[in-house]
């Protein structure tokens, strides 16, 4: 009698496990949506979009195809893409380093197809050099409405090592000569190699920023230091189950 009553109680406690389980999934996905709606952000950096690599860090160069899916699915995610001004939102903010010319023959007709917009931070004093954006193209892609230029300074320094003088420099000049080609507000800037302090800080703000990035990796950014906003870097080989996961 005893074990029959043992082996009546089994489906039950099975039952109650599964409901439990459930119960654990369904918050998870409740939590997920409430990140999108409270202001939670997901913040990419990407860097080039080719198949080809070359110069040895293979991790930045992301595959076309697999940034395709990527911005599919930030199309598809119901939060939305959005600048670098629209933080707070729990839009997707996406966002680019250096100014490679396979932002605009690559990435830009994707962001197009998907109506996803983006923020491409240039090195200014490379742009028209090989491999680099030219102003011609720089001017399209602002002037489409679906990206914005920010800056990455004139040469891309190590900020913190420099004076006062030089700093003001990088950050000022940079600003004016991508203004004068978008004819557009620059007031977003991208530090190199994440590289910044409060003295740097100080600078852009002076310079008219008012907005920063780094290369710190977050898991949401909510409200915060907006001259020091963190970022999830995209590398190459992340699948789509993965990149939703973890960043949508």
């Amino acid at each position: 009698m005893g074990n029959m009553t043992r082996a009546k109680k089994k489906p039950h406690l099975v039952r109650r496990i599964i409901i439990c389980i459930a119960a654990a999934l369904t918050a998870t996905v409740i939590c997920v949506a409430a990140a999108a709606q409270n202001g939670l952000d997901t913040v990419l950096m990407y860097h080039l979009i080719a198949d080809e690599t070359y110069g040895g860090d293979d991790d930045i160069f992301v595959r076309p195809s697999e940034f395709e899916e990527q911005m599919r699915a930030v199309a598809q995610s119901g939060r939305g893409s959005g600048f670098y001004d629209e933080l707070g939102s729990g839009k997707v903010i996406v966002t680019f380093d250096d100014g490679y010319i396979d932002n605009y023959e690559t990435a830009f007709p994707i962001l197009q197809k998907y109506g996803v917009r983006a923020t491409i931070f240039v090195v200014a004093g490379d742009i028209g050099k090989k491999g680099y954006l030219t102003a011609e193209m720089i001017a399209e892609m602002a002037s489409s409405g679906l990206v914005r230029i920010g800056s990455h300074t004139i040469s891309h320094p190590y900020l913190t090592t420099l004076g006062a003088a030089e700093l003001t420099d990088e950050l000022d000049i940079s600003r004016g000569i991508l203004e004068e080609i978008t004819g557009q507000s620059c007031d977003a800037v991208s530090y190199p190699y994440g590289d910044y302090n409060q003295a740097v800080i100080n600078a852009a703000l002076s310079c008219g920023y008012k907005y920063a990035f780094t290369t710190l990796q977050p898991i949401f950014w909510r409200t915060g230091n907006v001259m020091s906003v963190p970022r999830w870097g995209i590398e190459r080989g992340c699948d789509i189950d993965t990149f939703i996961s973890k960043y949508l």
